[in-house]
């Protein structure tokens, strides 16, 4: 059995870069600050209630947990992209979170320009 991965690889804007929402105190202060409770989102994103903040906010506090709820490189990326191709990765890094994800779904390569 192949052991599940907390993070998700990614080809994103000409970068690799890992997303990993940590499970530690300043990740879990920072994600209850900006409202982004794992499992709500994760059910919001599953349902299609979810909107573009919704990515931007998943993304960033999973780039970098840092004292703003937004990373600016992250939000004009998604902005740019057509609505709703970076959902999947989204997606893919709440699971990676909440339940663990198997290394084959763990990366998302960027096809944006």
């Amino acid at each position: 059995m192949t052991e599940r991965q907390d993070h998700v690889d990614a080809r994103f804007a000409g970068q690799q870069i890992r997303f990993e929402l940590k499970r530690d105190a300043t990740t879990q202060q920072m994600m209850t600050l900006c409202g982004l409770a794992p499992f709500a989102m994760y059910r919001r994103f599953a349902e299609g209630l979810w909107a573009a903040d919704d990515i931007m906010r998943v993304l960033s506090l999973a780039y970098s947990p840092a004292p703003y709820i937004i990373v600016p490189s992250i939000a004009k990326r998604v902005r740019s992209a057509a609505y709703g191709h970076y959902a999947p990765l989204a997606i893919a890094v709440l699971e990676a979170h909440l339940y663990g994800i198997d290394p084959d779904r763990a990366l998302f390569e960027d096809t944006q320009p």
